[in-house]
């Protein structure tokens, strides 16, 4: 990849710094790129001055005297070394100066651009204004040059005073005695000051220990600090958490952060630091994400940032930064998000009805589509009630105390076919047969307040294992039988070296008190002064820093200090100070950190706590917190441990959200094996394939075997191998979910099961697509069962036709006799009965047809036809028996399709039977043909009852009826609409239903023109 296209190359190149960026083809070191800023700044008048000689843009008389045999010397450097190389500074008297007033003093660097291997590839020329440090350099240097003068001056006044004073001894003994008076006043002085000088010396000293305290506080602290002064932000001070964090070493001290940290140029970080510089309004920022350039690679992490002023004599100076990483949390969440996500998706669509309920009054948490249906509810009328007030009608059934038992004892309850009464929406009562399982989730302290129940709806099979066991003796109530089946701290370590010049300065000064006593006196009071604005200004960052801070001291842990956040973190004021902590605290008896302190008083060794769970009290309650922190030994002068100090960082989200992680993952393992399915995993970029071992006793396969994605394809039977490498084709690249039943050969025990597979395309933390995975299910017992069921209805229909047509034969024969005799009534009667054995044939033979389908007997003859002829054809047949409502063709276009014709007609011919009988109060039924996106679209609208929305999708499935007051006296098996979906399938089209419940439905089907 070129390195010149990646944004966040671009990001740092197109800054205010003078950039360009080189070959290493020696001489000529050819131009790669080159910023804005650099051409504004050279004065270069082409836009584009890729592929040019360095030595055609830069202008060496325009770089301060940068000589050119210097700058190749330099080039060569740094392609040899792979390391920076920094160019002495130069200041600026011509036309750059004219045309860039901020530039007083710059400096060239050179910057190797390096391979995989640490092998420059190119070479970067930036130029850094270094004015602030040259002159900061300059104003040193003239302090001491004033510093040295000061001290020659006082020598030859001292020199002069000694002349003087032989003169005036030598003049007359009067003043003798003056002399001697003045020479006592001056040894009072000598004594005064020698007094003031251990006063000095003492308040020195305990500043000294008290800044060695601090600087002991800071080097221990576990959290990142780091001290920047001057308008460069200059590294200052730094502490080894803040260099692990960087990832550099101490050689970034001294250094401005564009030179320490160049990476961090066009990041919004930047903008803070200086924006808190400026105004000194602090700055706290929270999971911000920033690249860091880490073994020579950007990385992406996250972090909690916090920027103050430091401020002297009401002037801002620096900064003080804290910074603590939380990438670590970020990802946390981010997989708790994705694995409660994965979590719901795969209990929302996973055909087992599964729910969780939560405490001992069984209030609903969770619950899937399947959960639903089974439950004949909407989610609205589930979600966050309780059992009883849904179900009243448990009560007395053996399911509510089941389920109490379980959250009560947690353990875990399967029962299997079990018949269970539930009421449906109209308040009628309906009995299904299940299996189900209840299972305790366990919350992190082992206790139970939660269950998970997964419950199949067997009620179909067993229904249907009793129709096959009664079928022989009742075959006449075979049409009704069959209607039933269906998821800071600070660090201070500024002005120690101000600190001792102002010390030597105040030293010198005293050397002057035998001279002028009044002017000793002010120097030691602005000596005071000083030391105090230091001392406060260190007491000032630890009270404000963003980590808890506190020190304790003697045997009782009297609280000694305690900065706000510790006390914010404690619930407490300032009025715990000087307290011993079991009385401040006293919630922290039996936990163990007293104990551990009062070891720490004899051992004297520092203790490290990480993730540790406190119990405090906060507003009059009890409160969980985790923190990771530091105890450690404050020591005399004789190496005996008086105080402890406590520095702490409280984590107590991060570890919430990784408890809340792992309990979202049990919950999934938990209604996985609770719903005894198999579970796969399928990487499409790598094929790495993990099946579970429940997957693999499913294919034949041992459960604790290395089995290959081949290798369980190869199972696969029947030609269904082809079908699935289609589907998940389709599913990796159009995102479509993938769904298949098939059947399979075991590997090692050769059975034959027939297994359903349902999967979901995942993506990854990034967003992008990476991975399938789902379930398979079982179901071949399922399969068998509708097997038999097939072959009886088939054996049953085929049994039926022979009668019925001998029935045929005769009414017709008795009617045409009853018209030749004028009996009209009893042609009459042979009428209505036709029409009932009409009824009785058109069933037997839905039966029949799919009974055809579901064996793979039903054959497709395929042939030319004009579909707008076959529509007209079946409405005039329909005509025939309808007088109750107007069939009307609406204007269509002439359609000619490739169809089986016998077939299609019998899918309009359903739907016109339905709209009549499902609009008993209309009186129009509208059909149409239309072309449209290259299919032919027919269309048969009535104005009838309507279809409720959850009805819809399951509306083409084999036995589904609606069940409502408005279907109560119409009659059905619910095989039409199955069967028409089935032909138009078969046709590679779609069928599809518009409806709105009392407006009337719209049902659609389409078939393919090429």
């Amino acid at each position: 990849m070129n390195f010149l296209t990646e944004p966040l190359f671009t990001a740092l190149f197109e800054t205010d710094v003078p950039c360009l960026i080189t070959g290493i083809n020696k001489p000529l070191f050819s131009i790669v790129a080159c910023n804005k800023s650099y051409r504004a700044t050279a004065n270069l008048q082409k836009s584009d001055v890729a592929g040019l000689p360095l030595w055609d843009v830069f202008d060496t008389k325009r770089s301060g005297g940068v000589n050119t045999q210097a700058l190749r010397n330099g080039l060569a450097k740094a392609m040899q070394t792979a390391q920076k190389v920094y160019m002495p500074p130069f200041t600026n008297h011509d036309a750059w100066a004219a045309e860039n007033d901020n530039l007083g003093w710059c400096q060239l660097v050179i910057t190797p651009i390096v391979d995989a291997d640490g092998r420059a590839t190119n070479l970067m020329l930036t130029i850094n204004d270094v004015t602030s440090r040259i002159v900061k350099h300059s104003e040193l240097d003239d302090v001491q040059l004033r510093a040295q003068s000061l001290a020659q001056e006082l020598e030859a006044t001292n020199e002069e005073l000694a002349a003087s004073n032989e003169e005036l001894s030598s003049t007359n003994e009067e003043l003798n005695t003056t002399i001697e008076e003045l020479t006592e006043s001056k040894y009072s002085l000598l004594d005064l000051n020698n007094t003031l000088e251990d006063r000095i010396a003492l308040r020195i000293k305990d500043l000294s220990e008290s800044e060695a305290r601090f600087r002991t506080m800071i080097e221990q602290s576990p959290v990142a600090m780091l001290v920047n002064r001057g308008d460069d932000l200059v590294f200052e001070t730094i502490n080894q958490p803040m260099l692990d964090l960087i990832d550099r070493d101490a050689a970034v001290m001294g250094k401005p952060w564009y030179e320490a940290m160049p990476e961090l140029q066009g990041q919004d970080v930047i903008k803070h630091l200086y924006h808190t510089y400026r105004t000194g309004q602090p700055w706290t920022g929270v999971e911000v994400p920033i690249v860091i350039t880490r073994g020579n690679k950007p990385h992406l992490g996250y972090y909690n940032l916090s920027y103050k002023a430091l401020f002297e004599n009401g002037k801002i100076v620096g900064l003080l930064q804290s910074a603590t990483e939380v990438t670590e949390q970020v990802n946390w969440r981010k997989d708790l998000q994705a694995s409660e996500h994965k979590f719901k998706s795969m209990v929302m669509t996973t055909p087992i009805g599964i729910t969780v309920l939560r405490t001992r009054e069984l209030i609903v948490e969770i619950a899937n589509q399947q959960m639903l249906d089974i439950w004949n509810r909407h989610m609205d009328d589930v979600i966050g009630n309780r059992m009883i007030d849904i179900f009243p009608e448990l009560v007395g059934q053996p399911f509510l105390p089941m389920l109490v038992s379980v959250i009560e004892t947690g353990k875990r309850v399967v029962v299997n076919e079990i018949e269970a009464i539930i009421s449906t929406k109209q308040g009628q009562l309906k009995k299904y047969y299940v299996d189900f399982s209840y299972d305790p989730l366990f919350e992190p302290d082992g206790t139970v307040n939660s269950l998970l129940a997964t419950v199949t709806d067997i009620t179909g099979r067993v229904e249907a294992r009793k129709q096959l066991e009664d079928s022989e003796a009742e075959q006449q109530a075979l049409n009704e039988e069959l209607t039933a089946t269906n998821e800071e701290l600070a660090a201070i370590n500024e002005e120690h070296a101000a600190t001792n010049e102002e010390l030597a300065a105040a030293n010198e000064e005293l050397v002057a008190i035998n001279e002028d006593l009044d002017e000793s006196r002010r120097s030691l009071s602005a000596v005071l002064a000083e030391l105090a604005v230091s001392e406060e200004r260190l007491r000032y960052l630890l009270s404000e820093a963003p980590v808890a801070i506190a020190v304790m001291t003697g045997p009782d842990l009297i609280i000694e200090s305690a900065n706000k956040k510790v006390l914010q973190v404690w619930g407490k004021t300032e009025a715990i100070i000087g307290k011993p902590l079991r009385i401040a605290m006293p919630e922290l008896q039996g936990q163990g950190f007293l104990t551990l302190l009062r070891g720490i008083l004899v051992t004297g060794e520092p203790f490290y706590g990480n993730e540790v769970k406190a119990q405090i009290e906060r507003g009059g309650q009890i409160e969980e917190i985790y923190s990771n922190f530091v105890y450690y030994p404050l020591k005399d002068d004789d190496g005996q441990t008086t105080s402890i100090m406590m520095v702490a960082n409280v984590i107590t989200e991060q570890v919430k959200a990784k408890q809340e992680l792992q309990r979202a993952e049990e919950m999934l393992r938990f209604s996985i094996e609770a719903a005894n399915v198999g579970t796969w995993f399928l990487n499409i970029n790598t094929l790495e394939f993990i099946p579970s071992a429940r997957l693999k006793e499913m294919f034949g396969f041992y459960a604790d075997e290395e089995v290959t994605y081949d290798a369980i394809t190869a199972q696969i039977t029947d030609g269904y191998d082809i079908k699935i490498n289609d589907a998940i084709e389709l599913a990796t690249t159009r995102g479509q979910n993938y769904s298949m039943e098939h059947p399979v050969i075991g590997y090692r025990d050769g059975k034959r099961r027939w297994l359903r597979a349902i999967g979901k395309l995942y993506p990854d933390a990034e967003g992008r697509l990476r991975h399938l995975s789902g379930l398979v299910i079982d179901i071949t017992e399922q399969k068998a069962d509708e097997l038999r069921k097939n072959d009886f209805i088939g054996m049953v229909s085929h049994e039926l036709k022979t009668p019925l047509t001998t029935i045929t034969a005769i009414v017709q024969m008795l009617s045409l006799k009853a018209k030749n005799n004028n009996d009209t009534f009893t042609a009459g009667a042979l009428q209505k009965t036709n029409t009932q054995v009409k009824k009785m044939a058109n069933m037997i033979n839905g039966f029949l047809n799919i009974s055809r389908l579901e064996s793979g007997k039903i054959l497709v003859e395929k042939q030319t036809f004009n579909l707008n002829n076959l529509i007209t054809d079946i409405i005039d047949e329909t005509k025939l028996t309808v007088s109750s409502h107007a069939l009307t063709l609406l204007p269509s276009d002439i359609i000619e399709v490739y169809a089986d014709s016998d077939k299609i007609g019998s899918v309009i011919s359903n739907l016109l039977s339905n709209a009549v009988k499902y609009s008993p109060k209309g009186n129009e039924v509208k059909i149409k043909c239309a072309y449209v996106n290259q299919t032919a679209q027919i269309s048969v609208a009535d104005q009838g009852i309507g279809i409720n929305a959850h009805d819809i999708d399951k509306l083409f499935e084999r036995y589904y009826r609606v069940e409502n007051n408005n279907t109560l006296h119409i009659s059905g098996f619910g095989i039409g609409l199955y069967l028409s979906a089935e032909i138009i399938k078969r046709h590679d089209g779609h069928i599809w239903v518009e409806s709105e419940p009392g407006v009337g439905s719209t049902f659609y089907f389409s078939l393919p023109l090429e």
